[in-house]
């Protein structure tokens, strides 16, 4: 689905800005927190593969485990940054929008309308 493969992009390219900012600050040095910096880098490139194989997902439900799966990976950049107020801020609040999508009957029919998903009975899962 077209929907599905702008939001692993477009969530995935976002991701890998946050963390490569992160990553450029501390490029001068060569410890721990540059290395899992690095790490989410890599993870980040993974999650956007999985993500593009699953790509026939519901909208919705791919919607939230995108943001929720790259959500993780910005707080743990977050914390290996330094910035350990934000990372649990990130941590605390990223489950609200994907339980929101997924949770809310309304909003999911919306996402999945705004998508082109046409399903009589929305799907959990893969199709």
């Amino acid at each position: 689905m077209k929907f599905n493969l702008v939001v692993a992009v477009v969530l995935s390219i976002a991701c890998v800005v946050i963390v490569g900012q992160h990553t450029t600050a501390l490029s001068d040095e060569f410890s721990w927190r540059l290395m899992l910096l690095v790490l989410c880098l890599i993870a980040a490139v993974a999650i956007f593969g999985w993500r593009i194989r699953v790509r026939h997902q519901e909208p919705a439900v791919f919607v939230a485990v995108t943001y929720l799966s790259l959500g993780a990976v910005v707080a743990v950049a977050e914390a290996a940054s330094g910035d350990y107020t934000r990372a649990i801020i990130i941590a605390v609040t990223a489950p609200i929008i994907p339980g929101f999508v997924v949770g809310d009957p309304r909003t999911r029919r919306w996402v999945n309308r705004i998508a082109g998903y046409s399903s009589d009975s929305p799907k959990i899962g893969h199709e």
